[in-house]
């Protein structure tokens, strides 16, 4: 399931036609990634709660019909209302998405619980704000402006 979630932001980021070079991460605490595919830039934030300790999303996503908080994401029959995209999975797991022609946001949902969340910008998009733990990060952005407001990765890539 995760797999897909990223695959969605993935396919829908990259240019058609484009080479597949690899993606470049920032890994933080509470399962906060990076990815940027155009250097210097990272133009996809990525959140998974993790089963062993489930928390709620750090993330909040400033788009300009509204901000998408934990209660927000959380509501995937309110996302589908607002003319988000379902994909049913077939293992008890399902995932919205929202594509416009500056971002895309997907969410994952096990259980009808939400269990990720990614947003990423498009090709020459943006800038989309997001607030991790009350920190905004205007995507794209550099390593250096992510690290400037997160401080250090606990892992790059």
């Amino acid at each position: 399931m995760r797999r897909f979630a990223v695959l969605v932001v993935v396919i829908v980021c990259l240019p058609a036609g484009g080479c597949m070079m690899k993606p470049r991460h920032l890994e933080y605490p509470d399962r906060i990634k990076f990815e940027g595919w155009y250097v210097p830039q990272f133009e996809v934030c990525q959140w998974q709660r993790d089963p062993n300790n489930p928390r709620p999303c750090p993330l909040v996503i400033h788009l300009p019909g509204g901000h998408l908080g934990e209660k927000e994401l959380t509501d995937a029959a309110a996302l589908q209302r607002a003319g988000w995209e379902r994909h049913e999975n077939g293992d008890g797991s399902s995932a919205m998405s929202l594509r416009t022609g500056n971002y895309t946001v997907g969410c994952q949902y096990v259980g009808g619980a939400l269990g990720g969340v990614s947003i990423g910008t498009l090709e020459g998009g943006g800038p989309v704000d997001v607030r991790i733990s009350g920190k905004r990060i205007p995507l794209p952005a550099t390593g250096e402006a992510i690290t400037a407001a997160l401080g250090p990765p606990l892992r790059r890539d």
